[in-house]
């Protein structure tokens, strides 16, 4: 699975969008939204999609299935600057394979995607709580 360098692919449609959203101020994530929303124009979002958000945040991560490709799970998942914001997304497309039964199921997939989003939270300035 790849994506083409430079693709541009909607901040709603995404477990890396949803997440980026998630992680950042109210303030941030408005000022995010406004600015997708004038170069794509889309339409707002829902108040389900907000509450989803907030349900990323408390849950540590996005697993959703991808609205690209079909099979496919997106995992994502935040690395945290300093001050507890998102900095960036790890993102993982998860399929499950029949033929390597040795391979980590999704559970095991996203406790493996958590444990890198925190070390890399914890390089970048995040304290191990708000790494977890």
């Amino acid at each position: 699975i790849s994506i083409r360098v430079g693709a541009h692919v909607s901040l709603f449609d995404t477990g890396s969008g949803h997440v980026l959203l998630a992680f950042r101020s109210l303030e941030e994530r408005q000022m995010m939204i406004s600015e997708h929303l004038r170069s794509t124009h889309k339409p707002p979002q829902s108040p389900e999609f907000f509450a989803r958000l907030e349900q990323i945040q408390k849950r540590g991560y996005e697993m959703m299935a991808s609205m690209q490709t079909a099979g496919v799970f997106n995992l994502s998942a935040p690395v945290l600057g300093s001050d507890g914001r998102a900095i960036a997304a790890l993102s993982i497309p998860y399929v499950t394979l029949i033929n390597a039964p040795e391979a980590p199921d999704i559970t095991r997939t996203i406790e493996l995607l958590l444990a890198a989003t925190e070390k890399l939270s914890q390089l970048a300035g995040a304290s191990a709580k708000q790494a977890k």
